[in-house]
């Protein structure tokens, strides 16, 4: 088998992450400004070009400066006014889902704090979303789709290895040992007593903790990585599906067909056929 396909605990969530991009707009505001406090329909973000704002977003109290980034949940109630003015800010609008996290703060969940300082990349990112936005040619607006998920990818790769930092002393850690042992044993399929013991804990408690930091079972976690590094398998090199089967741990390769459309929508053979890599063939 090639290179075990290391993943993140956070990935299922990642891979069902849903964007599409709203608009992007450069407000001039008075420094007389004040917002009414209003309930976000959409996902919102600010780059403070040049600005000093008092910001609140359900209930939480920020000062705003210029070079902040502020990033909003769609639900959140904010309100804002200026300090000092006048003030240059850009606002993206864009609608964010992550149906495996249902209605939860996906935001949150990835570690994109409400407000950061902005890096090079983010205000290079502003920069190229409004330069796009005059374009006039028919892909303009999948280049601006394409602008903001860069954006995001870059707010997530972030986020999360701060929030791995953050969680070292924490429950997620048990879940982490757990998950690491999934991921370096590509050729089983654990037991959940076994991943009981590796996080140290009951097999009951094993599964409250990674409902609360995974929201799916450990079984159905399992699922998830046998079936992404099956992905890459079937992808990548010219092997029986039967062997690819036996070598994730799967006994009976009519199992593991079942469960991969199951968790595809597609048979083993039917991804093979749709998502060969060129040239791998050999």
């Amino acid at each position: 088998m090639s290179e075990v396909l290391r993943l993140h605990w956070l990935q299922p969530y990642i891979d069902s992450l849903q964007v599409r991009f709203l608009h992007i707009t450069r407000y001039h505001i008075s420094e007389y400004y004040v917002m009414t406090p209003v309930r976000l329909k959409h996902c919102v973000m600010w780059y403070l070009e040049d600005s000093a704002l008092h910001v609140e977003a359900d209930g939480q109290t920020y000062r705003g400066q210029s070079g902040d980034l502020f990033v909003f949940p769609a639900g959140m109630t904010v309100y804002n006014r200026t300090i000092t003015g006048p003030n240059r800010v850009i606002s993206i609008n864009f609608d964010g889902n992550v149906p495996l996290f249902g209605t939860g703060n996906w935001l949150e969940l990835f570690g994109i704090p409400v407000q950061s300082r902005a890096s090079v990349e983010v205000k290079e990112a502003f920069g190229r979303m409004l330069s796009h936005r005059e374009e006039s040619g028919i892909s303009r607006r999948i280049t601006l789709q394409g602008d903001l998920l860069h954006l995001l990818a870059g707010l997530i790769r972030e986020g999360v290895a701060e929030r791995s930092e953050q969680m070292k002393d924490c429950g997620d850690m048990r879940v982490r040992r757990a998950a690491d042992y999934i991921f370096t044993r590509s050729s089983r399929i654990p037991e959940v007593q076994e991943l009981a013991q590796i996080a140290d804990v009951s097999e009951s408690h094993l599964r409250k903790l990674f409902r609360q930091y995974t929201g799916l079972s450990p079984a159905h976690y399992i699922h998830y990585v046998k079936i992404e590094q099956a992905k890459r398998e079937l992808a990548e090199n010219d092997r029986r599906i039967s062997e690819i089967a036996a070598g994730l741990g799967f006994a009976e390769p009519n199992y593991f067909a079942r469960l991969f459309k199951a968790k595809t929508g597609c048979t083993p053979t039917e991804y093979r056929r749709q998502f060969r890599i060129w040239g791998a063939e050999g």
